[in-house]
């Protein structure tokens, strides 16, 4: 039969809203969860999503997030709990590469993305309360893969339980993380970061361009967790863009699981004498910073193992290092390890305890005697006196004088012991890589009120020891200025006496630091206030500006302790005195800095922001670095009107806009006409802007000599989660064979959703009648291709509905199944059948 068929098939769009996040629920056994296994309830969710897994079960499979999943919450009903919900697996398909050809492949590097739980290519993810394991520690290896400098290097590594990949503004908490050859792998490989490094394993240059991957990498905060049980407990890997935090965790047991294991992986290749096991181990990361503080270690064998361009930058403090697994130099297999970095870390430690790693300290007996003249006898008194061996690198524990009481029969007299060892000492050296007096780095043998995981009290120190409360109570570091929850100046250790601090805030660096003069540094950064938390009148409450002069720091490294300490002269603290700072808001501050030379290429800020909640108590932020790479050249960024008439400061999705850039000298005074060989152009909050041809936008002619500047059509695909964005471009050109970088910013825009009501599909080629003998289908897709809802019409009569708020905003494709499919998104928008639409 045939039937006339309307011209038009109207597609109805409500007025575009923003999509508000949705909560999807787990349950493994059915009842009250939307879902019964995690991976489908991840499948299911969208950005901004939270998932909550009711009940406590251990869900056997592999979990992975990527970047259609940024900003999702992950997390148990109740992620304070020590029960908690489990994901375990074992992964033993990621172990690539496997040779030469594959480590020349990117997408065969495949052992960065091992895990349990993987994060690749997110931002902004919460992982709350869970337990991940990697069932037992697993090693790989392949000989012969790398090949650098003339030598060929193997592959060697293991199964991970979490791996976070390439990932920024990622949140691990409260989380129980076990069971595998890597508890925690953080690889923030990046090759625009803003401390990437040409290297080898970039197999093409011209892909980096420096400042183009800024704040894409980094900037982790992995806090109140227990790593435990895994060959080693955090791997960081490649880090090359902004630096992270590792606060308030337990590290324990964190060594090969046996013997027999533990002379496999040293045997395995050339490379398994490296891996000799520990809390942390580091690989090329010899410029991002990283803060490691206030967490307890106990039963580790390793502390800080340091592999290649170990973070001698890193800073560290109000660490307890209680008891080891094995004292080192029992150990038979690894013995005292080289790539223990704790010595290169030697003025970028501060108050810390240590106990005896190498060996237990030997005790011996001190006779006080002196002559009671009334009762005309000797008194005696025996005190216990120690020769420890803390650790061969990092020097001894000073001898100091101890006054005794003795007890006489009309009186109490003190003397002197003098040249002794005890509990409390100082560790020190006369030589340039042992602690300053002024560090407080201390040898003391921990108390802990149980050493039983399974006890509420697991490595809580006993408060009532003498010893404890004279060098772990409000003993942290006073420079930070960070206070406990009660107001008391910080303990040492992941556990507070006071209970413990908030952590709804956070910073995240918004631009790197910017000098156009040698002793000006703009910085630029945002409050994230979480959970509705209240911080009031927040302030900078600690900031100091470290640098690498190329004359006194290699930031090339070594191996392990090989590597040479920041030296003081690199390391400056900058007063602070200024108006409030607003949250939410991005914040744009000048400081006055050391002069800068030539020679100081990178550096960085680092930085603590207090304010107070509702009741008046005090609330530090973790501590967030501002990374600074000198950059040769500014770049004016510009967004006008289509007309070229206005400056604009709101646009709207998928309206056409003209992006201006202008090359500057540094100073600014002086537009370049030379040729701007790479552009990269990319959206602060991560989101795609892009070009004319409605794909990401790209410039690769750069800015063609003469020109002065570049003008583009763009335009905005998404709303952010803030409404406000910004956009970057890094650049570089090539002069004389030296090779320069440029940077800049545009002020901040507002993004608005497009207003669209209703939207046209049509068939140009049947306008008139058609034979419906079957039902008609529709796909729609996004900009990536990907197919994100299929629509089926009954009849004739049908009409084809959409509507927003169903839908993250951004662009869409529709199309009718049934035509030809375009290999493109190029395509799929110039074939006339199908039509993009606004959310």
């Amino acid at each position: 039969m045939f039937v006339k068929k309307p011209t038009l098939c109207i597609i109805i769009l409500t007025l575009a809203l923003p999509v508000h996040p949705r909560v999807l629920t787990v349950s493994k056994s059915g009842g009250d969860g939307m879902y019964n296994t995690i991976s489908i309830a991840v499948k299911n969710a969208g950005n901004g999503d939270s998932i909550i897994i009711l009940d406590n079960g251990i869900y056997e499979e592999q979990v992975s997030l990527d970047s259609t999943k940024s900003g999702i919450v992950l997390c148990s009903k109740n992620p304070l709990l020590q029960n908690k919900p489990g994901i375990s697996f074992q992964d033993n398909q990621n172990i690539g590469p496997r040779n030469r050809s594959e480590a020349e492949n990117a997408c065969s590097t495949t052992y960065i993305r091992n895990g349990a739980l993987r994060l690749y290519k997110v931002r902004d993810v919460v992982i709350d309360g869970i337990m991940i394991s990697g069932t037992a520690p697993e090693v790989f290896s392949a000989d012969d893969v790398y090949l650098a400098n003339a030598k060929v290097y193997p592959m060697q590594s293991g199964n991970v339980a979490v791996s976070v990949c390439m990932s920024g503004d990622v949140h691990i908490r409260n989380c129980d993380i076990r069971d595998a050859y890597i508890g925690l792998h953080i690889t923030d490989k990046n090759p625009g970061g803003i401390f990437a490094l040409l290297e080898p394993s970039y197999n093409k240059e011209e892909i980096i361009v420096p400042f183009s991957g800024f704040g894409q990498t980094g900037n982790h905060l992995i806090e109140y967790n227990r790593i435990h049980d895994n060959s080693f407990g955090v791997k960081f890997e490649d880090t090359h863009d902004r630096g992270s935090v590792v606060r308030n965790n337990l590290f324990y047991e964190n060594h090969h699981i046996t013997d027999e294991f533990a002379r496999k992986v040293k045997k395995l290749t050339a490379e398994g004498s490296n891996q000799p096991g520990g809390a942390f181990w580091f690989f090329d990361t010899p410029l991002s910073p990283l803060a490691i503080y206030n967490n307890t270690f106990w039963h580790n064998y390793l502390i800080f193992a340091g592999g290649w361009r170990p973070p001698v930058q890193a800073l560290v403090f109000n660490n307890i290092y209680a008891a080891p697994y094995r004292y080192l130099m029992n150990d038979s297999i690894y013995g005292e390890h080289f790539m223990e970095i704790s010595s290169g870390l030697s003025n970028r430690m501060h108050h810390c305890v240590y106990s005896c790693q190498s060996r237990p300290a030997e005790q011996f007996i001190y006779h006080m005697t002196t002559f009671d003249t009334v009762a005309k006898q000797h008194v005696n008194k025996e005190i216990n006196i120690y020769k420890p061996r803390v650790m061969n690198s990092i020097g001894n524990v000073e001898s100091t004088t101890v006054n005794v009481l003795l007890e006489l029969s009309n009186e109490t007299i003190i003397m002197q012991a003098r040249n002794v060892i005890v509990e409390g000492n100082l560790i020190s050296s006369k030589n340039s890589r042992g602690f300053p007096w002024s560090a407080e780095i201390r040898w003391l043998e921990t108390k802990f009120v149980s050493t039983d995981p399974s006890d509420e009290n697991f490595l809580v120190p006993d408060w009532n020891d003498s010893l404890v409360k004279n060098f772990i109570l409000d003993r942290g570091w006073p420079l930070v200025g960070n206070l406990d929850i009660d107001g008391t100046p910080a303990d040492l250790g992941a556990i507070s006496y006071a209970g413990r601090a908030h952590s709804e805030v956070t910073i995240k660096p918004v631009k790197p630091v910017i000098n156009r003069a040698s002793t000006n540094a703009e910085v630029g950064f945002v409050i994230n206030v979480k959970n509705e938390f209240t911080f009031k009148n927040p302030t900078i409450s600690f900031l100091r500006w470290i640098r690498w002069d190329n004359t006194t720091v290699s930031y090339l490294g070594e191996y392990g302790s090989g590597s040479p300490p920041i030296p003081p002269n690199c390391i400056t603290r900058i007063p602070v005195a200024f108006k409030p700072i607003p949250a939410g808001a991005d914040y744009y501050q000048s400081f006055t800095i050391p002069a800068l030379s030539s020679k100081d290429r990178y550096g960085f800020f680092e930085m603590i922001i207090k304010g107070t909640d509702n009741s008046g108590n005090e609330v530090y932020s973790p501590i967030c670095f501002i990374p600074y790479k000198k950059f040769d050249h500014s770049m004016d960024v510009q967004v006008l009107n289509s007309e070229l008439t206005d400056t604009v400061i709101v646009v709207t999705v998928g309206q056409p806009y003209i992006l201006r850039l202008v090359p500057r000298t540094i100073s600014g005074n002086q537009i370049l006409s030379t040729r701007i060989d790479t552009v990269a152009v990319r959206l602060q909050s991560g989101n795609t802007l892009n070009s004319a041809e409605n794909e990401v936008c790209r410039i690769p002619g750069g800015i063609p000599e003469g020109a002065g500047k570049l003008d583009t059509r763009i335009f905005f695909t998404k709303v952010p989660a803030d409404s406000f964005d910004v956009i970057t471009v890094a650049a570089r050109f090539t002069q004389a064979s030296d090779t320069f970088s440029i940077w800049g910013e545009s002020l901040s825009v507002k993004v608005i959703p497009a207003l669209a009501v209703k939207a046209d599909f049509y068939n140009p080629g049947e306008k008139e009648t058609v034979l419906l003998q079957k039902k008609r289908v529709f796909h729609l897709y996004d900009l990536r291709g990907r197919l994100v809802k299929t629509i089926q019409l009954q009849t004739r009569n049908d009409k084809l509905k959409l509507y927003a708020k169903q839908f993250p905003g951004g662009l869409y494709i529709i199309r009718e199944k049934g035509q030809n499919s375009p290999k493109t998104i190029k395509e799929m928008i110039s074939n006339r059948r199908i039509n993009m639409l606004v959310f």
